[in-house]
């Protein structure tokens, strides 16, 4: 039995760190990671004589301390640098744990490839050569090619690269802008891997599989949809199968989308060939199709059951999935189980399903499928049993059927597809398939995968052009057309969820009198949402309510408490506070909901819920109010904790924002006035004005309530100036009149000289140059009478600017240098008294 590498790194795509069987996350800084990246790549192999036995030490290239400081942190100061790497370098070493993976040789920083590993990134190398050699057979050529796709699960580094451009935001150590070595590795692995689909593609057509080289070609065209090449590849495999219309439609939208950059010559050529009626003869190889895939031709008798359910008409969507699974499940080397795992509604079944009747063909002695969750092992295999001519009902027990069914299956090519799993022993009790046999399972739980030892492939939700095509394929192409703003608005209120879209696109579609605006009005209605998504025997919040009915006491609680947050991104911190349990404790609790597809890491240190299923958690929710107040007492203390780390405040913009609505609703007119004045300088100072101004009348609702007008009048002003700040002048003029107002009403001049002042700044603005001169004069006298230089500076400033407008420089000079003086000599004053 093979062992398992002590590291397993995944870098194509999401990336994961295993060591053994255990996940890697604990960095505590994420250049320790990316540490951890640019050493493995940058330790090459040196070559060895054949005869040495092993790899040596010696035998490996690493980067100097220079190097790495000029690659990693090109701004550091040679103190900051050494500081930094040691950090980085115990950091590192203690998440990977035991062994020496990070080494220090003759002055080089090395990577310990002498070590027992295994990297996506090194594999997908090796099958990209194994491709292109020139001796191998082309079963051998294909298979390369299609493992290498496969291993390419997207962009290198992706996610770390983005989680590094936030920590270099947020810690103030650049933008992030030094990484060359990141971008140059990303593009050229991106290179090689359109490069490759372009040769899998022109090897598959020579071979006569044109379905397949259709998807290499589609695949590489939608990495760059200026690849006309890859366009062409689609363009003509599809009209080699037959499908000249399809490929015709191919070529238009093409020409469609891509209005600033027509087409190439040879492509509108194969068009018009393709419009005329003309025949294509493809050069094809003395090969099989069946044989260049690794497979036995395929059976169409009787025999070969194929067990799955009726394919939706039009799938639309998942041509990343698709591919790589295709590529992977038709595979002669590498893992023989798959697992595409997510939440409820994400479409593992339908993609299941549509896969498998596309690789029917693929199989010759058949597919076999199992809804797991609603049929018990013991009558799923005698159903197999059955499709294959056998007859296991003299066997006392379900150990007894596995293992002769596992006999009957252990050289037969078949793909067994185990759905909708939530328990491992029902999953394992089904584990009959032999050496060449495929096994493709859909889960909710990513432990349940690990556990059955399955390759996971985890679904997002669908990206925004999948989501309008599948609204579109349904509700009409007329109706969405006409309707677009209104199309892109159901998508996003659905959160690109498949099952939700499917629901809401068939309401359409029954009710022909509904515009597509009026549905996107009814999904805006909070608590209306997931009513308005049921058609039929479909319900997204039935389909919810499986994941839920699972869940044991604790984690119910914990799930229905998530719906505070209203689908927006949140810290185990902030959960902590409001489910009344500790950090570490709500962490592990979301780490639970995370592996039931119940929740997802959104960045670094955030979690994040569907919106959808946070409106379905919200309805367990009980004693909501109360867990309400609890995430706005949190907010408020984070707000307090952090008023001077503006970029610490911009990471929860929407959780505050959440945090004053909940205060004004529940009548907590303290606390609204509290978050008013801890957050007003951070968003002047990072242009949050229409956060503000749709806080300051929450604001002064609450000091009218408290009878405070210190705080009435400053949030009426601040209203003002953040109106000005958004070009609204009319409103602007209209709250500070009306601060102005209120202020003499209880002579209140400090209030009377900021309104006047801000009053100056419109009338500057508006070319009112009657009207600033003598506020700003009333200003003066109202600043210099209570001592206040900064207003007084303000004051001259502002007419400097109106002298400027009138081309009085030289009176524009002494306003300034005065301003400049009463600030100086202020500054002194406070070094004094301090």
């Amino acid at each position: 039995m093979q062992t398992q590498p002590k590291l397993t790194i995944y870098a194509l795509g999401p990336v994961q760190v295993f060591g053994g069987d255990r996940l890697l996350t604990d960095w505590t800084y994420v250049d320790s990671e990316e540490l951890f990246f640019y050493l493995l790549r940058h330790t090459r192999k040196r070559k060895r004589p054949a005869s040495q036995a092993a790899l040596s030490l010696a035998d490996l290239h690493g980067r100097t301390r220079e190097q790495i400081g000029l690659d990693l942190w090109p701004d550091a100061t040679t103190k900051q640098l050494n500081d930094r790497l040691k950090a980085r370098l115990y950091d590192l070493r203690r998440v990977l744990g035991q062994g020496e993976w990070v080494i220090f040789e003759d002055g080089l920083y090395k990577f310990n490839a002498t070590l027992d590993y295994w990297f996506d990134v090194e594999q997908f190398e090796e099958q990209v050569a194994r491709g292109k050699s020139t001796n191998a057979e082309p079963a051998a050529i294909i298979a390369g090619l299609q493992q290498a796709a496969t291993l390419y699960r997207g962009d290198y580094l992706e996610g770390l690269r983005q989680r590094r451009r936030r920590a270099d935001a947020q810690f103030s150590e650049g933008d992030g802008s030094g990484r060359e070595w990141l971008v140059v590795e990303q593009e050229n692995l991106q290179r090689v891997y359109r490069e490759t689909l372009h040769t899998l593609g022109d090897v598959l057509i020579r071979a006569g599989s044109f379905g397949p080289a259709a998807e290499a070609y589609r695949l590489a065209a939608t990495k760059d949809d200026y690849d006309d090449e890859a366009h062409q590849g689609v363009t003509y495999a599809l009209a080699l199968q037959g499908k000249r219309s399809q490929a015709l439609e191919h070529f238009r939208r093409l020409v469609k989308r891509r209005p600033d950059t027509p087409p190439g010559p040879e492509i509108v050529a194969l068009a018009e060939r393709l419009k005329r009626g003309e025949e294509l003869a493809p050069r094809v190889m003395p090969v099989a199709a069946a044989a260049v895939a690794g497979t036995r031709p395929p059976d169409h008798s009787p025999r070969a059951p194929f067990q799955v359910p009726t394919d939706r008409l039009g799938f639309v969507g998942r041509a990343l999935e698709l591919t790589n699974l295709r590529a992977a499940l038709t595979q002669s080397e590498g893992p023989r189980r798959y697992c595409l795992a997510g939440m409820g509604g994400i479409g593992k079944t339908s993609l299941a399903v549509h896969l498998a009747h596309l690789l029917r063909d693929q199989f010759a002695d058949g597919v076999l499928w199992a809804h797991v969750s609603t049929s018990e092992p013991l009558a799923i295999l005698d159903s197999w049993a059955r499709a294959l001519q056998c007859d296991f009902s003299g066997l006392p027990d379900l150990e007894s059927r596995a293992a002769a069914l596992r006999a009957v299956l252990a050289d037969k090519q078949v793909l067994i597809i185990l759905d909708d799993i939530w328990d491992a022993a029902r999953g394992r009790a089904l584990l009959v398939g032999g050496t060449r046999a495929m096994l493709l399972m859909t889960t909710r739980d990513l432990e349940i995968a690990e556990v059955l030892e399955a390759q996971i492939i985890a679904l997002p939700v669908l990206a925004a052009e999948e989501s309008r095509q599948l609204l579109t394929r349904i509700a009409g192409q007329a109706r969405v057309a006409a309707e677009p703003e209104a199309a892109a608005d159901i998508c996003q209120l659905l959160g690109h969820l498949p099952l939700a879209l499917d629901i809401a696109a068939h309401r359409l579609a029954s009710r022909p009198r509904w515009s597509l605006s009026e549905l996107a009005e009814r999904l805006r209605v909070q608590h209306r949402v997931l009513s308005e998504l049921k058609i039929g025997d479909q319900e997204v919040r039935a389909s919810f309510a499986i994941s839920w009915e699972a869940l044991e006491a604790p984690l119910r609680r914990v799930f229905a408490l998530l719906g505070v947050f209203g689908g927006r991104a949140f810290t185990p911190d902030a959960f902590g506070a409001v489910a009344e349990m500790e950090a570490r404790a709500a962490l592990d609790q979301s780490d639970a909901l995370v592996a039931l597809s119940l929740l997802s890491l959104d960045r670094a240190e955030h979690y994040r819920q569907h919106p959808l299923l946070a409106d379905f958690a919200r309805e367990q929710l009980e004693q909501a109010e109360a867990a309400e107040a609890r995430m706005t007492h949190y907010y408020l203390r984070y707000a307090t904790e952090q008023r001077q780390n503006y970029l610490a405040l911009e990471q929860e913009w929407d959780n505050l924002a959440a945090g004053l609505s909940v205060a004004h609703g529940q009548k907590m007119w303290r606390e609204l006035i509290d978050y008013g004045d801890v957050l007003t300088n951070a968003w002047f100072a990072r242009g949050q004005f229409t956060y503000a101004r749709q806080a300051y009348p929450l604001v002064c609702a609450a000091a009218r309530e408290l009878e405070e007008q210190d705080a009435y009048i400053a949030a009426m002003l601040n209203w003002g100036r953040a109106c000005i700040e958004q070009g609204d002048y009319a409103e602007a003029k209209e709250r500070l009149l009306h601060g102005l107002q209120t202020s003499r009403e209880v002579n209140d001049q400090h209030g009377m000289a900021n309104a006047q002042l801000y009053l100056g700044r419109v009338a500057l603005e508006l070319s009112d140059h009657d009207a600033g001169p003598p506020l700003l004069a009333e200003c003066l006298r109202l600043f210099e009478q209570l001592g206040i230089p900064a207003g007084l500076a303000d004051t001259l400033i502002l007419q400097a600017r109106i002298q400027y407008r009138h081309y009085n420089y030289a009176e524009v000079e002494r306003l300034a240098k005065l301003a400049l003086d009463i600030l100086r000599t202020s500054e002194k004053y406070q070094r004094a008294i301090e």
